[in-house]
Parts: structure tokens; sequence; C-alpha cells
């Protein structure tokens, strides 16, 4: 289609309004403006070599956006480096690790986009972990490139898993969500979450690793207020509306109107 000839034009390098275009090719429907306040963020602290806490509301497309979209963009960018994606339950984490792993096999948008990364079954391509390879070169020198990686291209798994354990994602790690219910109940439960990030998650991160930590607000000492209190990420925060001088601002009206919120 015409627009996706126009939208390829707006993508020209590694950057927000490039990714809006991608977000726009691959999904069909454009980038909500604070879903693009995220991004712009993202890459701002990720020019002064910071990590990122994004707090939003639910329905705010930050699954969509970050976890699917933005992930599948980095491997793109960079199909030699292995990305983790950590979440509540390894239920979760392997849908979402599916839903990127679709757009890198299925979606002609993203083969628009990069027409050179594809699927590597033959190293994998299952929930155990996705792999994927250049084909702009040949297999056996990017075989040979990618040796020293030990980790897939893609692997999504709960927090509470043990395959996290020497993980060392060099692209993208992304903890999406980690608190619900269960496990803000009570300061001991809280705290079991807490040791289960200093003494795995973080430790994964390498030097030029993109970590974003991304959800919905619990309780005051839950993952995201822990994580922006160390004081090594910039920190953003999304509510469904904002009041001030008397006023109340919507974020996303045409999806959260008034009505809906207030019915909530």
């Amino acid at each position: 289609a015409l627009e996706n000839i126009i939208l390829l034009s707006q993508i020209k390098g590694d950057d927000p309004e490039s990714f809006a275009a991608f977000y726009r090719i691959l999904f069909g429907f454009t980038i909500p403006p604070h879903a693009y306040k995220w991004i712009e963020a993202l890459y701002n602290a990720r020019e002064r070599e910071r990590g990122i806490v994004i707090e939003a509301f639910r329905g705010s497309t930050k699954t969509t956006t970050l976890t699917i979209g933005f992930t599948a963009w980095r491997m793109g960018w960079n199909p030699e480096c292995a990305n983790l994606l950590v979440q509540v339950g390894d239920d979760i984490a392997t849908d979402n690790s599916g839903a990127v792993a679709s757009i890198i096999e299925f979606n002609p948008g993203f083969a628009a986009v990069f027409p050179h990364v594809k699927p590597d079954r033959q190293m994998g391509w299952g929930a155990q972990g996705y792999e994927v390879m250049r084909t702009d070169m040949d297999y056996v020198k990017w075989r040979k490139m990618n040796a020293r990686r030990k980790d897939p291209s893609l692997l999504g798994v709960g927090y509470k898993s043990h395959d996290i354990i020497g993980k060392h994602p060099e692209g993208l790690l992304i903890i999406d969500d980690i608190n619900d219910e269960l496990n803000t109940a009570s300061e001991r439960e809280l705290a079991k979450v807490r040791k289960i990030l200093t003494d795995t998650i973080f430790p994964t991160k390498m030097e030029d690793t993109w970590t974003v930590f991304v959800g919905t607000p619990w309780v005051e000492n839950d993952v995201l207020h822990y994580v922006s209190a160390t004081g090594e990420y910039d920190h953003i925060k999304t509510p469904v509306y904002i009041k001030g001088d008397g006023k109340t601002i919507y974020t996303w009206p045409e999806k959260f109107p008034a009505e809906l919120v207030d019915r909530r």
C-alpha cells in the first residue's frame, strides 16, 4: 500500500520517529501519544547510559508497545544480540515472546523493514528460545560470528524461573509487570521478589543492555518503586488522568474518556 511505502521512507535509523513509523507498519495503527513519550524517554535514557522505569495505567498499550513492538524493533536492528523478557509467570512470558516471534516470522511489515532478519529454525524456534539469523550473509559466517553467544536471540520467562540464571542479554532486558496481587500482599512476599531482582535479574545485565522496567504500580515498595529508588534509572509516570488548575486532563481520551475512567 502507498501508506506503507511512505512509512518505510520515514524509517531513517534507530530513533523514536523511525520506531513510530515501524509501529504503524507493524500494527496498522498509530502509536498513542503517551506511548510515543515512553519511546522518547527510553532513547533519552539510553544516550545517558541509564535504564528506565515506565509506570503506566492498565490498558495503556505497555505490552504492545514495549514488550512486543520494541523487542521486535531491537531484534531487527541487532539480530546478533540476546534479548530477555521477564514477566510474572512463564505462561504470559511465553505468550509475549511468541507474539514477537510471530511478527518476525509472519508480519509483512517487519519483513519490509528488516528483510534480512529471519527465523533460524536449525538453532531453535520455540518457547525454549527463538533464534534469528541474517540472510544477507553466509550462514557459516553468521554462526561463527555468534559462536560466543550462549543465550537465544529471544527468551521469555517468569521471574521465578531458573532459566534466568546465567543469562546475559546484551540486547534488551525487559521486565514487564512482575508484581501481582499475590506477591504484593505482604512485606514478606515483596521482599522475596526484591531478592530475586537483586540476586538473579540485576546480574544478567551487561554494560550495553537496554534495560526497561514496565508495569502498573501496586504498592509503595513494589518493584517499580524499588528500582526507581536506586537512582540508576530514569522514571516516567503515565497515569490515566492528571488533575491541575481545577481541570482534569485525560491521557488517552479516545480509549479512556472521562465517563469510562470515572466508572472505574
